[in-house]
Order: C-alpha cells, then sequence, then structure tokens
C-alpha cells in the first residue's frame, strides 16, 4: 500500500502540460522502491515544462526503453482479456487504485506523449506524428492532472495528430 500512496503523490505533482511539484530529492536516478519509471516521468514532464526539449526527450527515451516491453504486453494481457477501459475524469477511489497499478503502462505512455509534444515543439512534424501514433496503442493508459481527474493519453495523442495531419 505504501507504494499506491507515493504513486498518487508523484502523480499529483504530473499534469500534461503543467506543473510539476518534485523536489531537488526527487532528481536521483531510482527511488528507494525502484520506481525509475515515474522519476524518469516526472523528471521528462519538468524538461518538457521548462521547454527543455532535449531534456524531455531524452528522458522519456530512458523510459520508454527501459520498460516498453512491460507496457507493451499489460496492454496486450488487457485487451485479451476484454477488460474495460479504464474511465477518464474524476474517479472513484477503487478505480484510481485500479489505474495506478498500471504504473508501467500509464509511464510508459506519458512519456511517449511528452516525446511527440517535444519533437512538435522542436518542429519535428514526422517524428512527433510516428510517437503519437505509437502513444495511441496504449488505450488502458491513463495520466493524472493536478487539477483532479484522469485523461487518457490514447485519446490525447489522436488529438494531437489530428491536429497535425
Amino acid at each position: 500500500m505504501k507504494w499506491i500512496a507515493r504513486r498518487i503523490l508523484l502523480l499529483l505533482c504530473i499534469s500534461m502540460l503543467g506543473l510539476s511539484c518534485a523536489g531537488p530529492g526527487d532528481r536521483t536516478e531510482q527511488t528507494p522502491n525502484g520506481d525509475l519509471n515515474t522519476v524518469l516521468t516526472n523528471q521528462a514532464w519538468e524538461a518538457y515544462n521548462r521547454s527543455d526539449y532535449k531534456s524531455a526527450i531524452e528522458l522519456a527515451d530512458k523510459c520508454i526503453n527501459e520498460f516498453l516491453g512491460n507496457a507493451m504486453r499489460e496492454q496486450e494481457k488487457l485487451v485479451a482479456k476484454k477488460v474495460p477501459l479504464p474511465p477518464v475524469g474524476a474517479v472513484s477511489n477503487r478505480e484510481r487504485q485500479i489505474i495506478l497499478e498500471r504504473g508501467l503502462l500509464n509511464d510508459v505512455a506519458t512519456c511517449l506523449y511528452i516525446k511527440g509534444r517535444s519533437l512538435e515543439s522542436e518542429g519535428q512534424k514526422e517524428n512527433a506524428v510516428k510517437v503519437y501514433k505509437d502513444t495511441a496503442r496504449y488505450t488502458y493508459a491513463r495520466c493524472w492532472d493536478p487539477k483532479g481527474w484522469f485523461w487518457s493519453l490514447s485519446e490525447g495523442a489522436l488529438d494531437r495528430l489530428r491536429m497535425l495531419e
């Protein structure tokens, strides 16, 4: 249960475009729990929010390269079992727990999205389109907005694709 509480706190600090509240202690390569994926995702958001797109891409790539296989397997398993998609917006405590238990899936999709936004901000439209198409495959991934709701990275990526294509 400790990791769920820690994960909620970290996710509260991450938003789609906005505010990150990670402090200097969060800038380690790996947390005591081994949540490297969460640390990298948080750091990638921070870099993106500073308009340091090169660093955002590098940090996102570290997470993607390390955890993509696990995220893909989790997505495939959920699809095969025909698990209902998690909701977006405000959710119950039980739904929140289920979403947060998919940490690797959520973080890999979030890092793909951050990478796409960073590439787009750098004027690399073709590369951003490729990354958004990859992001759109992770239909079970959700990202927490500190305003109090979850959003779908897949839907966010599809929205960006519509704008770019």
